[in-house]
């Protein structure tokens, strides 16, 4: 996986359950159109692409402990738990 710009010192830890999550605002600004790293510490995420207010659900992606994925803008990742809640660690690139 290759992700275009830097690492930054802002990341964030979260906890993922039923309700569809984002990186926050607070982390991460409110534009929060750079890249992310997102990598799933527990249990597994349903997470969408496309809308920083839906709530993805088994239709969308799937990832499990331990995986992997980058975001282009980060504003659009929305994620919820697939199962138990799960934890997720997220690093801004720019």
């Amino acid at each position: 996986m290759e992700i275009d710009g830097v690492p930054t010192n802002r990341t964030e830890r979260r906890i993922v359950s039923s309700t569809a999550v984002g990186p926050t605002a607070n982390t991460f600004g409110t534009d929060n159109t750079g890249a992310i790293l997102v990598q799933v510490l527990s249990n597994a995420i349903f997470f969408s692409l496309h809308s920083a207010t839906c709530t993805p659900s088994i239709t969308d992606f799937r990832a499990g402990a331990g995986d992997m994925f980058s975001v282009r803008p980060a504003n659009s990742l929305r994620m919820i738990r697939d199962g138990s809640d799960s934890c997720v660690k997220l690093q801004e690139f720019e």
